[in-house]
């Protein structure tokens, strides 16, 4: 895609003049394309490849979406809806896809900009119709129920299906949950597993026996989404299906169970966070430690905490480390206690150096754990040894 990107020049003097140097880039997205543009000002082919006029203030650097001799600033709502109703005159996909992408930054759109949208959607490649049902999912506000379920007929790609069941949880009618429930039975996995999720934000209780045959479903995504569905739906006891994918020889069962449990209130759950904390995938200890993060918002176990500091402290992984430092921070004073509990335990006394530049040395960037750690450090002699 074609970007102009425009940035002001002040040559910085008493009565001097103010200039726009224009920058016409290639790139992927307008990010991008300000940062070559800024690279070139910044060098010597300021003067080689901008175009210069003169301008009356100092602006800040303009990005505008450039089809032809048509240029659309990615700030005006109405120049890039006034540029997708003109779509089909076009015919660049990939402008329309560019302008459909600019429109995230004006959530929520008005039903009159929907309808715009809905009238380009069916003519429209498969990135633009994905891009407008993502800012149909997002935008809130009331929707013509009547055309987004029209457009189900002119669906043929299973990822815009994909997409498009999710957009139907927000509908909330019998025709909807008819179209929703027919996905559950879909080839593809993704389609599947997003009619599961459109079925629970729907509160489609009235549906309930579509969920329970993918209970046993082969893909583990599907499969983790019904646990959660059910259990949130109609409270039913899950326990049986967890441990199934607890245990999985299958990796990704196992990764997608550690996210669902995190969105279930049911007793245990940290205990198979734990038990999965301690699985020799990657995968599966960053969805663990995630759900963990999530689910310790309130008071913490004990024996769950004392885990997290003598078992996973220190991590292969980063993003594993992030998670349960994060934990630590929230619960400071729980953490100093079982930290010395487990240290004076162990009666590891002279390897108290080695364990405390262990932590660290342990790449801790949040100010707040450093803070709590230069505490630790100052009181756990006194306090192990008293």
């Amino acid at each position: 895609m074609e970007y102009r990107v425009e940035i002001p020049y002040s040559e910085n003097r008493p009565g001097s003049r103010e200039y726009v140097a224009i920058y016409d880039v290639e790139t992927r997205s307008p990010d991008q394309a300000i940062v070559i543009a800024r690279k070139r000002f910044n060098s010597y082919e300021n003067y080689n490849s901008a175009s210069w006029v003169r301008t009356i203030s100092d602006e800040r650097i303009k990005v505008s979406l450039k089809f032809g001799d048509l240029l659309v600033h990615r700030g005006d709502i109405a120049a890039l809806m006034d540029s997708i109703k003109k779509f089909s005159d076009s015919g660049s996909d990939e402008f329309l896809s560019c302008a459909v992408d600019e429109l995230r930054e004006h959530l929520p759109l008005s039903i009159e900009n929907i309808l715009i949208l809905l009238n380009v959607f069916e003519g429209s490649c498969e990135s633009a119709r994905l891009g407008i049902l993502m800012l149909l999912i997002n935008s809130g506000g009331p929707l013509p129920v009547e055309r987004i379920l029209a457009l189900f007929n002119v669906i043929e790609s299973r990822k815009v299906l994909a997409t498009y069941v999710k957009l139907l949880a927000r509908v909330r009618d019998e025709k909807s949950l008819d179209i929703i429930c027919n996905a559950m039975t879909d080839t593809d996995s993704r389609v599947r597993a997003n009619a599961v999720e459109a079925l629970e934000i729907s509160c489609g209780t009235t549906r309930l026996d579509a969920l329970f045959p993918l209970l046993e479903d082969s893909n583990n995504r599907v499969r983790a989404n019904a646990i959660k569905a059910i259990y949130n739906l109609c409270g039913a006891d899950m326990i049986t299906h967890i441990d199934r994918m607890v245990g999985s020889p299958d990796k990704w069962m196992r990764a997608s169970v550690a996210y669902a449990l995190s969105e279930i209130d049911i007793e245990g759950r940290c205990h198979y966070l734990l038990r999965l904390l301690d699985d020799s995938e990657s995968s599966v200890r960053i969805n663990a430690a995630r759900s963990m993060n999530k689910v310790c918002d309130g008071k913490i176990l004990p024996e769950v905490m004392e885990h997290l500091i003598t078992e996973h402290l220190v991590d292969e992984d980063d993003e594993v480390k992030r998670h349960l430092k994060e934990i630590l921070v929230r619960h400071a004073t729980s953490s100093i206690d079982i930290l010395i509990g487990s240290l004076r335990e162990k009666n590891l006394s002279k390897d108290l150096d080695e364990v405390i530049e262990r932590i660290k040395t342990d790449n801790l960037n949040s100010r707040n754990y450093m803070t709590w750690l230069k505490i630790t450090l100052r009181n756990i002699y006194h306090r192990i040894f008293s």
